[in-house]
């Protein structure tokens, strides 16, 4: 539905509109407030979709706002949110690259009983491709921890791997540290992760081993907020929730990084056919 605010109470997180002269109220959750609230005031344009779902707050009844589609200023006339526009910009990110690395980490986990922990990334699962095509570069790697030269049993239950067959197969960090900045520098791709926790983790590498970071912020695309912008979704979307909702099959969860980067392009290649199929 598309009105202009009549009115609104920023305490409630309501809005209030005129429809056939009556004055009507739509709430908003958290998460939506938190998002637009922002941009909403009176006089300003909206267009969002609703729930079945009414709620009180005290006389007033009001109707649940799942999302907003276009909210836009009149006076003077600016565009401070279009779904429709979000989309095509999203469009024209993927269309600019060619070539993408899938990326994912497997960390440490702290010991049953412990009072020091530091993180760190135990193994790096990745992949080099073309949007639909077989990969150019595959590799999983075990890395060395700094902290926790002894897996804890968190560590190993997890992940479910062995001391010795870690021991025998890491590699130090900084050798890890060489072989992703010879991709970077080979095929300078758009690192594709699901969520930010591997981007960051990935700084705090750089930085617990005194080296320069070879990845900045803006190399990443983080594929679970694309869905989420795109689709127009609020609360996160586990990254094999939305394969079995594409390829419409379960995936198998084995904790291993270069499974998880596997199933990162297909849930990517599954997006891009989404989106080029739409107008």
């Amino acid at each position: 539905m598309k009105f202009i605010i009549g009115d609104i109470d920023y305490n409630k997180k309501i809005i209030y509109l005129y429809l056939n002269g009556r004055k009507t109220a739509f709430y908003m959750t958290n998460k939506v407030a938190k998002t637009f609230m922002v941009y909403l005031k009176k006089g300003i344009l909206v267009d969002f979709e609703v729930s079945a779902r009414h709620k009180k707050f005290g006389q007033v009844k009001a109707q649940q706002i799942l999302f907003f589609n276009k909210i836009v200023q009149l006076n003077p006339h600016k565009v401070f949110y279009d779904i429709n526009l979000l989309r095509g910009d999203i469009k024209k990110i993927f269309k600019k690259n060619k070539n993408y690395l899938f990326m994912d980490f497997e960390m440490t986990m702290p010991p049953y009983y412990s009072d020091f922990f530091v993180a760190e990334i135990i193994q790096a699962g990745y992949l080099v491709s073309k949007p639909y095509e077989d990969p150019i570069v595959t590799e999983s790697v075990y890395i060395e921890a700094k902290h926790q030269k002894i897996l804890s049993k968190r560590t190993v239950k997890f992940l479910k791997i062995d001391q010795e067959s870690y021991d025998a197969h890491k590699i130090p960090f900084v050798e890890f540290y060489e072989r992703l900045k010879n991709i970077m520098t080979t095929y300078k791709p758009k690192i594709i992760v699901w969520g930010t926790n591997d981007i960051k983790a990935l700084d705090e590498m750089y930085q617990l081993h005194h080296l320069k970071p070879i990845t900045k912020r803006t190399d990443f695309i983080d594929l679970l907020k694309v869905h989420k912008n795109y689709f127009n979704v609020l609360n996160d979307i586990g990254l094999f929730k939305a394969y079995e909702t594409y390829y419409q099959k379960e995936a198998m969860q084995t904790h291993d990084a270069l499974d998880d980067a596997k199933v990162t392009k297909l849930v990517f290649d599954a997006f891009l056919m989404e989106i080029n199929q739409s107008r």
